[in-house]
């Protein structure tokens, strides 16, 4: 069984994620896929997802939970980047994500930005609420984390490539265990 691993980025919009997971791809030696809670939604005909916004989103994030299986069972890496919330209309995320990828490596990657910055990225990027950073915060669920980035004291890359040395060390301790 030579499956892949997942490095899932978790954290509020406009936190690094897909600049983190954009840098790993370029840097790294392995190939990763790289899928996104956004290109998953995005997925859906706009007027559906205003119309009935958590029943889609559900379905985007049950089909991107099993591409992410897929990949990773094919012996390919992935890269999730996505933002795992505790809400009664989508229930149980964490808990779903474990149970699809049941014996895959997922190396849970807490990324963390100043709400201040989040909002001002939110304002620079034109596409996101103001406040849907904070709105986030307010909701992210509490869920066991590898390693915790910090994409205000440090650039993208630099942030990659220490996700990447941290996943390493641990490859080697798990190989020795073997």
């Amino acid at each position: 069984m030579n499956w892949g691993h997942i490095i899932c980025l978790n954290g509020v919009t406009s936190s690094g994620k897909t600049s983190i997971a954009k840098e790993i791809q370029n840097i790294s030696d392995q190939n990763y896929y790289h899928i996104s809670l956004d290109m998953f939604e995005q997925m859906a005909n706009l007027k559906y997802r205003i119309k009935a916004y958590y029943t889609e989103l559900n379905d985007c994030v049950t089909v991107m939970y099993e591409t992410v299986s897929s990949f990773a069972k094919l012996g390919k890496n992935v890269i999730l980047d996505t933002v795992l919330l505790n809400i009664p209309e989508y229930p149980n995320i964490y808990e779903r994500l474990v149970e699809v990828c049941k014996g895959i490596i997922i190396y849970n990657i807490h990324v963390i930005c100043p709400l201040e910055e989040c909002k001002r990225r939110n304002i620079s990027r034109g596409d996101r609420i103001v406040t849907l950073s904070e709105w986030h915060n307010e909701r992210m669920i509490d869920i066991p984390y590898f390693y915790t980035i910090d994409t205000m004291s440090k650039s993208s890359i630099e942030c990659a490539k220490e996700i990447l040395e941290q996943i390493e060390k641990n490859d080697t301790i798990l190989c020795k265990q073997e």
